[in-house]
């Protein structure tokens, strides 16, 4: 299964590939928005703002419309939470390149934002 193929797999996909797989799961499952979530995130990892924004926006509306998820490793709420995060740092243009960095995400409002987003010099891929 495509979308499989990515969770199980992320580690040895390519971005493109992990979208191309992301892509074709959410077309033979128009129904589904966890997809469209993960390839926001993918697109966000690659500094392609704009199309990740686009992702994380029918991801959520695609919940929105169902109120139900479909990939249960997470529960409704955080599915939600996670992509209103991806499309707030979207607008932003920003997205940690550190584990310090990844542990700022969580606001998805202007409001919620009490400090900078961490970008320490820890990159991610070190560990």
């Amino acid at each position: 299964d495509e979308y499989w193929a990515v969770v199980e797999h992320h580690h040895t996909l390519s971005p493109d590939r992990m979208v191309k797989h992301l892509t074709k799961a959410s077309n033979l499952n128009p129904y589904v928005g966890e997809p469209h979530i993960l390839k926001a995130q993918v697109h966000m990892q690659e500094g392609q703002y704009g199309e990740a924004a686009e992702s994380a926006k029918v991801g959520l509306k695609i919940l929105y419309e169902w109120a139900t998820n479909w990939d249960k490793r997470m529960p409704f709420k955080a599915w939600v939470a996670w992509g209103r995060c991806i499309l707030f740092q979207a607008s932003l243009e920003e997205w940690p390149a550190s584990w310090g960095g990844m542990e700022s995400l969580g606001a998805v409002d202007p409001s919620q934002r009490f400090r900078a987003l961490n970008k320490s010099a820890r990159s991610i891929t070190e560990d």
